[in-house]
């Protein structure tokens, strides 16, 4: 038995384990992540050669097992056994196996460990360490000195790498072990494998499995890997990226809490310190970039319960594109709300949007001019729609502007016609139409002037637009010899304009309600009408 010095005194260890490493088990999950650098170094020397990890956990031992680069006698010296003999290059992959605090921290649970470690073509090298009082002993051992019962580690890694076996004070709870290195380091590249199993998994695999939509994923993107997923039950972002993850719940206007990168932060990471650290800010960057793809893509195809969401991150970032699919816009004369991508298709026709406070009769008139009105937005929905229909080239205004009036034909000249400038035809349609409304006291007028309306209604009047389609139809000679005929071409209109004087200028389904009731009243009085004709036909001799 050969004995090394060991410059690394308890009381200044245990004061770096705790200040550093504070989970109970961190000191297992640092010997796979040195046994995860004892193989990347191997791999710069033998061209990437495959890697892997082999942990096993017992109640009465635990085993790191790597075919890693492995130590010799000078490496032990140096390194493994000094305070700070860590040997990670900051600037290069330079990293050599189980060296730095982080191996002593095991003896948080371990009360002896067994390091079975070989460079390829060095010889093999035995060691037991143990705390004895205010320090630590490492004995090297012969073959003869180990254990019976460990025989069978000293040769588990091959031609090279390292094995590490730790005893326990009393007895390691193997499921809290397992559970915690399963969760720490299951993103690991290198293949590991906890008790027989694979434990490796992708980002996105682990935030699928959690419930998570929309996932993102992103490789080396400023020197960090990870992948994102939104949760819509808690409206979050749920992050976990390549050597640090995150804790908490997140959302993208938020901070961060409670982030570790195992490789790059050079201080403590307390959240006060992180914020004064570069590698931080890299991470905000990276991190607020990604969130805001994942909101972009679950915008793609929402359900309902992300809408809030997405329309708080679309004002925030200033993104109206966000709102391209989500159904949030009521248009006038549409039933279903209708994405921003809709709105503007429908402007398209026109190139003109206008906005309405609420529905009223100009925007009624309006739509039906074949504008796209849009009412009973929010004002931060109204500014984002005022941006995207600007971007696109279209010009918007309110239904009550000078412009929207005038569209709407309220501001038109309209110029009742006296009835001696009447035809004859006219004439005898204006008394037709008068006998329909006679018993509901409406006064019927014929006028020119609005180029858009078959006819329009002001309290207790039908105005009919002299230059209509529908009018036009009823002067036929065919048409105009049979009052019946007359009617019957006219009833819808008419119908139309009594429901408006019944419950004022707003279609909604009180007004189609209403219609429908007198269209069916009118209706069987033109029945009855037709049956009175047929029945006086049949009388003639």
């Amino acid at each position: 038995m050969k004995l090394h010095q060991i410059t690394i005194d308890r009381k200044s260890l245990s004061e770096e384990v705790v200040y550093k490493y504070g989970d109970l088990h961190a000191g297992f999950r640092e010997l796979i992540q040195n046994a995860k650098d004892a193989i990347l170094d191997y791999q710069e020397l033998a061209n990437n050669a495959d890697g892997r990890i082999i942990v096993n956990i017992f109640p009465r031992l635990l085993e790191v097992t790597d075919n890693g680069i492995g130590m010799n006698v000078r490496d032990v010296d140096n390194f493994l056994l000094k305070m700070y003999g860590t040997s990670k290059d900051r600037n290069r992959r330079n990293r050599a196996g189980v060296f730095g605090r982080g191996f002593f921290a095991i003896f948080k649970e371990t009360k002896e460990a067994y390091v079975f470690t070989k460079r390829e073509n060095e010889p093999r090298m035995y060691l037991r360490i143990y705390p004895k009082e205010s320090w630590f002993i490492a004995e090297e051992l012969s073959v003869t000195e180990i254990p019976t019962d460990l025989l069978t580690y000293t040769r588990r890694c091959g031609s090279h790498g390292s094995t590490v076996v730790c005893i326990p004070r009393t007895a390691f709870n193997t499921d809290a072990i397992y559970n915690y290195l399963t969760q720490t380091c299951q993103f690991f590249e290198i293949p590991i494998y906890i008790n027989g199993t694979r434990i490796n998994r992708s980002f996105a695999e682990v935030l699928k499995e959690r419930g998570s939509r929309a996932i993102v994923t992103f490789n080396d993107h400023h020197g960090i890997s990870g992948a994102l997923g939104y949760q819509a039950n808690d409206n979050m972002i749920q992050a976990f990226v390549h050597r640090i993850k995150i804790l908490n719940l997140i959302s993208p206007e938020g901070g961060v809490n409670g982030f570790i990168n195992y490789d790059k932060l050079e201080v403590t990471p307390s959240r006060d310190a992180l914020v004064q650290n570069e590698y931080y800010t890299i991470f905000i960057k990276v991190l607020t970039d990604m969130c805001r793809a994942v909101l972009r893509k679950l915008s793609e195809n929402p359900t309902t319960d992300d809408l809030q969401r997405l329309l708080d991150f679309a004002y925030s970032s200033s993104d109206y594109t966000i709102l391209n699919n989500l159904p949030i816009f009521k248009l006038v004369g549409v039933e279903e709300k209708v994405t921003l991508k809709e709105v503007l298709a429908h402007a398209k026709v026109k190139r003109v949007v206008f906005i309405a406070e609420t529905r009223t009769f100009i925007a009624d008139r309006l739509k039906k001019r074949g504008y796209t009105v849009v009412h009973e937005l929010s004002p931060r929905l109204k500014e984002m729609l005022i941006q995207a229909i600007r971007d696109n080239g279209m010009s918007v205004s309110t239904v009550d502007s000078p412009f929207g009036k005038k569209l709407a034909g309220v501001l038109e000249p309209r110029r009742i016609i006296p009835e001696n400038e009447l035809t004859a035809d006219e004439k005898k349609v204006l008394e037709i139409v008068r006998s329909m409304v006679a018993d509901r006291g409406m006064q019927v007028e014929i006028m020119e002037g609005d180029p858009f309306d078959d006819a329009e209604h002001v309290p207790g009047i039908i105005r009919l637009q002299r230059t209509s389609e529908l009018l036009y139809l009823a002067l036929d000679p065919d048409i105009i010899a049979y009052p019946f005929m007359v009617k019957v071409i006219l009833l819808p209109l008419i119908a139309h304009e009594i429901t408006h004087e019944e419950v004022g200028n707003i279609h909604d389904e009180a007004f189609y309600e209403i219609y429908e009731r007198i269209l069916k009243t009118m209706h069987k009085d033109l029945f009855t009408e037709f049956k009175s004709l047929i029945k006086q036909q049949e009388e003639k001799p």
